[in-house]
């Protein structure tokens, strides 16, 4: 297990809209977070856990969303139905879909927020940046 300990936040221009992505540790090619949302006056946190292939899969597709507008990510968890997914539209704008904890638990919540693809990119950045610790040189 690699501790990671980075956070990977999706900064809108609306404070009242947010996606925090906690990456906690590293096990195997198992990476471990938190994802934290806001939309509006509702909070939700849910643990998620992605594979290396998720989240390369994730940057691929988030740079062919800044090229071709209308398109879909989405980003499911494996050990539940949580999920995260942008929509682009041909006018730039981005809608997040979230679901945190699973829908089969006592308790569980759906967020949806938009804003514009200038999220985009320093999302992608992020991202590859949550690669660099599956190796070595970046590790304690």
């Amino acid at each position: 297990m690699k501790e990671i300990n980075k956070i990977v936040e999706l900064k809108t221009n609306d404070e009242r809209k947010e996606l925090i992505l906690k990456f906690k540790n590293l096990y195997g090619i198992n990476y471990h977070l938190s994802v934290q949302i806001a939309s509006g006056d509702f909070k939700g946190v849910s643990r998620m856990e992605l594979l290396r292939n998720d989240i390369e899969k994730i940057i691929l597709e988030l740079t062919s969303l800044i090229n071709n507008r209308e398109s879909v990510v989405k980003i499911n968890d494996y050990e539940s139905d949580s999920f995260l997914s942008l929509l682009t539209d041909s006018l730039g704008q981005v809608e997040f879909s979230v679901q945190v904890g699973g829908s089969y638990e006592d308790q569980y919540m759906k967020f949806k927020f938009q804003t514009d693809q200038t999220v985009i990119d320093p999302l992608i950045k992020d991202l590859e940046s949550i690669l660099e610790y599956d190796s070595c040189s970046v590790c304690q």
